[in-house]
């Protein structure tokens, strides 16, 4: 299993330092400080973390979150000496006033979900009534960046899928078994729905933002014909299915 990118304690120094010049480009601020973009009008509540206030923005297929806080400056003023008869000098200085000001920031940095693709067990065409196994590769991942000096991961789940394979066929699996019964070419199309969070490193949970992302995928074209499939010639052993590994070799 993977380790988390910031799990390792020495590797968040790393990384905080390395991404550092990235971020800043990243969160709309030059390496001077002056803002390179407006930031987004961030409507939707996200929740605090770490100090911070989160709120976000859908737009299309892109999530962008924003962070604020406010930054307090105390100044302090005294007021004109008063005359006091129960002082020895005869006088006393009034109680100092203090005043907050308040001056908010606010970064942000967007991010899109990975476009997913289409795996398939057909290799260049199969017979009617065999099975076609079709698989997403839509995986959990995670986009990273600086939000006012705090690392903050931004995490895309796949929830929801939805097929068609050119002949009527409709499924919502992540996983598709079907079978063609006439010759023909037909046109496999599949759509993922992320669920979209937001996390402030190290300590902080993950928050859910109240909306999904969808990400279509390129289609693929399955040829049904009546002669039996090229399959390239030689047969190979492997440990799972092409739906368990879509990856793995003649998959």
């Amino acid at each position: 299993m993977n380790r988390p990118f910031f799990a390792d304690k020495n590797l968040r120094h790393v990384a905080s330092a390395a991404i550092l010049a990235v971020s800043l480009i990243v969160c709309g601020v030059s390496p001077s400080g002056s803002a390179q973009a407006a930031a987004p009008k961030c409507n939707t509540d996200a929740g605090t973390a770490q100090s911070l206030k989160l709120s976000s923005l859908k737009t299309g297929d892109t999530v962008t979150v924003c962070a604020s806080w406010l930054v307090t400056r105390q100044t302090t003023s005294v007021g004109p000496p008063a005359q006091s008869s129960g002082s020895a000098s005869g006088q006393v200085s009034t109680p100092r006033e203090t005043t907050k000001l308040t001056v908010p920031q606010r970064r942000f940095f967007s991010a899109t979900p990975d476009r997913p693709t289409i795996k398939s067990n057909v290799y260049r065409s199969i017979k009617p009534a065999d099975p076609v196994l079709l698989a997403s590769t839509a995986t959990r991942h995670q986009h990273l960046a600086l939000l006012l000096g705090k690392p903050t991961m931004l995490r895309f789940t796949p929830v929801s899928y939805r097929w068609t394979t050119g002949d009527s066929g409709v499924s919502v699996r992540s996983q598709v078994r079907h079978r063609y019964k006439n010759v023909g070419r037909y046109t496999v199309r599949m759509s993922v729905n992320y669920k979209s969070e937001v996390r402030v490193l190290p300590s902080g949970r993950w928050l859910t933002l109240p909306f999904q992302v969808t990400r279509v995928a390129p289609s693929v074209e399955i040829v049904v014909a009546s002669e039996k499939p090229n399959l390239g010639g030689v047969a190979v052993l492997v440990g799972k299915t092409c739906l368990e590994h879509p990856s793995a070799v003649g998959c």
